[in-house]
């Protein structure tokens, strides 16, 4: 006959099923997935485009396993002046900046990360008026 320790160890519900959690996608995993199939679909500039906002990035976060639970407002600060340290335009940094965003909005729509934690709300992204450049007017045009 079981004493009463066996008893209450038979008795007292353990878990059977461990869940194992699914490792979080890193920020250079799931941009190299989104240019992949922006290849596929033959959106080259678009590629381009994602690509050279992601190399920036790991020049600032060499690091490849970055999780976009990572990217904090602190993240963000410091990586914009990062940029802007480098020589880099208002214009250019902002754009890297716009891309990270996007890359951010894309996965909370794809439900891996959480709403919750948007860092972009203190972050202003706004762009700067460029100089225009030479331009000429239809009727200076036709006097060259």
């Amino acid at each position: 006959m079981a004493d009463e320790k066996q008893l209450t160890e038979f008795l007292d519900p353990k878990a059977i099923i461990k869940i194992e959690e699914k490792p979080k996608p890193t920020v250079l995993s799931v941009v190299r997935s989104l240019v992949h199939e922006l290849k596929i679909d033959n959106k080259i500039r678009n590629a381009w485009l994602y690509e050279s906002a992601i190399n920036a990035l790991k020049r600032f976060h060499p690091d490849e396993s970055l999780t976009f639970e990572q990217n904090d407002f602190e993240f963000l600060d410091n990586y914009k002046k990062f940029l802007l340290r480098r020589d880099v335009k208002h214009n250019t940094a902002f754009f890297y900046i716009r891309t990270l965003r996007a890359f951010y909005n894309k996965d909370i729509k794809l439900k891996v990360v959480d709403r919750n934690q948007y860092p972009f709300h203190g972050i202003k992204l706004k762009a700067e008026r460029t100089k225009k450049h030479a331009s000429f007017y239809r009727s200076e045009f036709i006097c060259l």
